[in-house]
């Protein structure tokens, strides 16, 4: 009986409605027509589709469905549905798009039915009308007949189709490569998009297509490029390949931002889903603090184990201990061990000389201690360049302690030995 419940339940979940519409044979090949009058990707080179999923869920027992604007089947926020609301996915079918029109005329006329004609097909006003009217009689008069223009529009789908399959594949693997493996374990649109490294600098088609993709994606679909500022993007990169930080505004309160070699998507009209916040470039980590006051830390505890000389035991009530990253912490310096008796140099500094991508280094987490209200960089976390793991351990990346907490440069018979646990979240 569980089962049986399981399976209604999962069947509301999952309910559908499909409105059918009459469309036919000669819409499509005129919505063909119009995408090519109107400028149309070479991708997107198609007729009407036979079935389309509605731009958003309806619930059929709410009249006010413009108001409606449910995400999908599940609740990610958490609340429950009222009992008396029907949410559904629809759908929009065309079942027609094989047939002609003067076919449908023909099949009506035998049966002795009548229509009603829509007294706006007849007028020039609308661009659809022309094509019908004006348009593809021409066409097909310069073609030899409309059977020839039907095969030569057929075909022309058909290779959209074939080049559209083909381009979005490689671009699909262009993002997965471009990916950390955190990202793809969690099955997340990766927070930034790597720019390729060839010789022109700007993007080939299949890079257009990753672009596009991926700020579909990580705007929720709030945002879609145009073409032209595909290409706007594209001529920037190959025109200024050294200039590492810019930004092209995309429309709408939204645009592309380079930093070093990423570009990040950044919405100032951004909305919380939940608890993810939408227009997040944040590629940081939270961490949390384990410190143990008997020299002693949890064996059991997944993270990585630092050890810091102090002159102050762990007990101190003027010590206190956190994670941030560096962006907002920018005056503070690090020195690292290796550089022991040197000058502290900038954090950025630092971490650009590991190496680490300009995108990343804002923010870096970072291990603060303060002393009787004077604060201190006590270690910092460098990303590793290829990371090769799904988990939550650290083998993406390591804490370089700062020369003046290292335990291991000078003898500290006189410093108290501070254990921490730095775990990830």
């Amino acid at each position: 009986h569980d089962h049986d419940h399981d399976h209604d339940r999962d069947h509301e979940e999952t309910t559908r409605g499909v409105i059918f519409t009459a469309h036919h044979k000669d819409d499509s090949e005129e919505t063909i027509l119009l995408k090519l009058l109107r400028g149309v990707h070479i991708t997107n080179i198609s007729g009407l589709e036979t079935i389309q999923a509605a731009a958003m869920d309806v619930d059929v027992n709410n009249r006010n469905n413009h108001n409606n604007e449910s995400g999908g089947d599940d609740d990610d926020d958490g609340h429950d549905r009222d009992c008396d609301k029907d949410i559904r996915r629809i759908y929009f079918a065309k079942p027609m798009l094989g047939v002609r029109k003067a076919d449908i005329e023909e099949f009506l006329n035998c049966q002795g039915l009548s229509w009603r004609e829509d007294e706006s097909n007849k007028t020039d006003k609308y661009l659809r009308n022309r094509v019908r009217n004006e348009l593809i009689p021409l066409l097909s008069d310069l073609v030899g007949g409309p059977s020839v223009l039907e095969c030569r529009l057929n075909n022309i789908q058909e290779q959209s189709l074939r080049v559209k399959d083909d381009i979005s594949s490689r671009a699909d693997e262009y993002l997965i490569k471009s990916m950390s493996p955190q990202t793809i374990c969690g099955n997340k649109t990766s927070e930034y998009f790597t720019i390729p490294h060839h010789r022109e600098g700007s993007l080939d088609i299949v890079g257009e297509e990753a672009l596009y993709k991926w700020v579909t994606a990580r705007s929720r679909n709030s945002a879609s490029l145009s073409y032209e500022k595909l290409k706007s993007i594209s001529q920037q990169l190959g025109t200024y390949p050294n200039r590492r930080e810019w930004k092209i505004d995309i429309g709408n309160g939204k645009e592309i931002e380079r930093i070093g070699d990423v570009l990040v998507f950044n919405d100032y009209k951004s909305s919380v889903i939940g608890n993810e916040i939408i227009n997040s470039t944040s590629i940081g980590t939270l961490w949390k603090i384990q410190l143990k006051s008997d020299g002693s830390c949890n064996d059991e505890a997944v993270g990585v184990h630092l050890q810091l000389a102090m002159d102050i035991p762990s007990n101190d009530p003027g010590l206190s201990y956190s994670i941030r990253i560096v962006s907002g912490n920018e005056s503070l310096r690090f020195l690292p061990p290796w550089r022991k008796g040197r000058s502290e140099m900038k954090v950025k500094e630092f971490l650009r000389g590991q190496k680490i991508p300009l995108h990343i280094r804002s923010e870096a987490p970072i291990l603060c201690v303060e002393v009787s209200g004077q604060e201190r960089i006590a270690a910092v976390f460098v990303e590793s360049n290829a990371p090769t793991t799904c988990s939550n351990n650290n083998d993406d990346g390591k804490w370089i302690i700062h020369a003046a907490f290292d335990p291991s440069i000078d003898s500290n018979d006189d410093k108290f030995m501070h254990d921490l646990n730095l775990i990830r979240r």
